[in-house]
């Protein structure tokens, strides 16, 4: 088992949650993730001042998605990012809520085979390939390669998810998923569907990560901890 943090913005300025990021890193959390979350800090810039300042820690966006971001962009700051740490980042690409996505005017219908036809392209252009594609989402030309090569050929995608259809094809197409577990109850009918999808992908379910992101507080006394809204 491996444990991670997220690192929301309620938390401080951006200089505070690298500090608490740091932190983590000093503690040995395995991980640490910062939502894609909109009109609210953005995880870009915070991952890599987080990956400059740490040694061990896996860095890495949460809920990136491919509509207000082009898959080819997200691609290439992964690459970017994955030399500066030097191996340490990973990917949690998709969607918790279609509502931010929607504020934007953009319809979220075609989820599910544009996550599954991002998700591929990406590992093409990590992979140095010529990435030209004519899918039925993206249609990319002769020009979208690499121009550099990647630290590693193949970056670790955490599909995100929230239906029953989402949660599958995180299994079926991720290295991993990373749930919401709201309610905490929910964490079973979660991994349940995750696993279906790592099952007809032909993956043994016993190697496949399955990161539930849940809420918690710690306190000094039980009070402190009814105190957090």
């Amino acid at each position: 088992m491996r444990f991670s943090v997220r690192l929301i913005q309620h938390l401080g300025n951006p200089r505070d949650i690298v500090e608490l990021g740091m932190l983590a890193d000093k503690a040995g959390f395995d991980q640490a993730w910062f939502p894609s979350d909109k009109f609210m800090f953005h995880a870009w810039p915070i991952m890599s001042a987080l990956a400059e300042h740490t040694e061990h820690i896996v860095v890495g966006p949460n809920g990136t998605e491919p509509y207000a971001v082009s898959p080819g962009e997200i691609a290439v700051f992964m690459a970017t990012l994955d030399h500066l740490s030097q191996g340490r980042v990973a990917i949690g690409f998709g969607m918790h809520t279609e509502k931010m996505v929607n504020w934007l005017g953009l319809d979220t219908t075609d989820r599910l085979q544009r996550i599954r036809e991002a998700v591929e392209l990406m590992r093409q252009v990590w992979r140095g390939e010529n990435a030209e594609f004519d899918g039925e989402v993206y249609h990319w030309s002769d020009q979208c390669y690499l121009r550099f090569e990647a630290f590693r050929d193949r970056i670790p995608i955490y599909v995100s998810g929230f239906g029953h259809d989402d949660l599958q094809l995180s299994g079926e197409i991720g290295d991993g998923s990373l749930p919401m577990v709201t309610p905490p109850e929910s964490a079973k009918l979660m991994a349940d569907r995750i696993l279906k999808g790592v099952i007809k992908a032909g993956n043994n379910p016993d190697s496949f990560d399955i990161c539930g992101c849940a809420w918690f507080s710690i306190s000094e006394t039980g009070k402190g901890t009814k105190m957090i809204p």
